[in-house]
């Protein structure tokens, strides 16, 4: 990991949150890259990642987000597709990986309330940092923070709601913006070397 990002991991967790401001839905905006180089960057506070996958190329979506560590939950509650989410680390490791999601009831769930094979679900403790969460259909695979798609079809329209919650979803402070936007910059340039 670079200094450059490590300067700015360390800076979003030593600034804290600028504000208490309620979590809103974060919308896809055209299409998140299926690279951690060409991930959306989620630099607001959100409660949810609303987006669409199609079959050809649009066929996964990543996105980066600072995290201030604890409790961490992604769980898709709506899609018409079997989803299979996918958890990296700054540097790309795959943290977790999950096709079938919880008992709840949820528009993806089975009837009887038993878990789906449609929805998804990665919970688990982080440290404070930035992680990249990638969504793709069943059977996909992930390596060095890329998605490749899977066997399983994405049956139109394709829509799907990720469901995030934990800890330390927090609206980072504007110096710590700007700072992460530099430790991504600085991931950009090492991945390039």
């Amino acid at each position: 990991m670079s200094k450059l990002t490590l300067s700015a991991v360390g800076a979003l967790v030593a600034l804290g949150t600028a504000s208490a401001a309620s979590a809103v839905p974060f919308i896809e905006s055209g299409d998140a890259g299926q690279t951690l180089d060409t991930a959306q960057i989620i630099t607001s506070d959100f409660d949810s990642i609303e987006g669409t996958l199609a079959e050809g190329t649009d066929t996964a979506d990543i996105f980066t987000f600072a995290f201030a560590g604890g409790a961490f939950t992604a769980e898709t509650t709506s899609a018409l597709f079997d989803t299979e989410l996918f958890l990296f680390a700054e540097d790309g490791t795959l943290l977790a990986a999950d096709d079938d999601g919880a008992p709840d009831i949820n528009i993806c769930d089975d009837d009887d309330g038993s878990p789906s094979t449609l929805c998804s679900l990665i919970s688990l403790n982080l440290d404070a940092g930035i992680y990249s969460l990638g969504i793709s259909s069943f059977d996909s695979t992930a390596s060095d923070g890329i998605l490749n798609a899977g066997a399983g079809p994405i049956t139109a329209p394709g829509s799907y709601t990720i469901l995030i919650s934990g800890d330390g979803i927090d609206v980072p402070a504007p110096g710590a913006l700007a700072l992460f936007g530099l430790g991504v910059l600085g991931l950009g340039l090492r991945r390039s070397r």
